[in-house]
C-alpha cells in the first residue's frame, strides 16, 4: 500500500462585486486579479460553447446594470400558495 499525499494547485473565491481571493500554487492573489483569474478558470471549465456565451453575456450584463429585484419572488407570491395555508400544504 502506498501513501497518499495531496498537493492542491490553489483555492479561489469570489467574495463580492469585482473582488476575490486566492492562493494559485502557492501565490497570493486579491482583489481584482482573483477576480478576473477566477472567472476565466470558471469559464473555461463550462463545457460547451453556448454557456460559456450565456454566461459571459449575463456577467457583462452584470457589470452595467444594478440586480434586478423585480424578479424577485416572494413568499406569499409563490405559485399555488392560498391564504391561510403554512409552507408544508402549498399546492403545487
Amino acid at each position: 500500500m502506498t501513501t497518499f499525499d495531496y498537493k492542491t494547485r490553489g483555492i479561489m473565491a469570489e467574495i463580492g462585486k469585482r473582488t476575490g481571493v486566492g492562493d494559485l500554487l502557492g501565490i497570493k492573489v486579491h482583489g481584482f486579479v482573483a477576480w478576473g483569474i477566477w472567472r476565466s478558470y470558471y469559464l473555461s471549465n463550462l463545457p460547451t460553447a453556448q454557456k460559456k456565451l450565456r454566461v459571459m453575456v449575463d456577467w457583462s450584463i452584470d457589470l452595467f446594470f444594478k440586480r434586478d429585484i423585480t424578479r424577485i419572488r416572494t413568499y406569499t407570491e409563490e405559485k399555488g400558495l392560498k391564504p391561510g395555508l403554512n409552507k408544508a400544504e402549498v399546492i403545487q
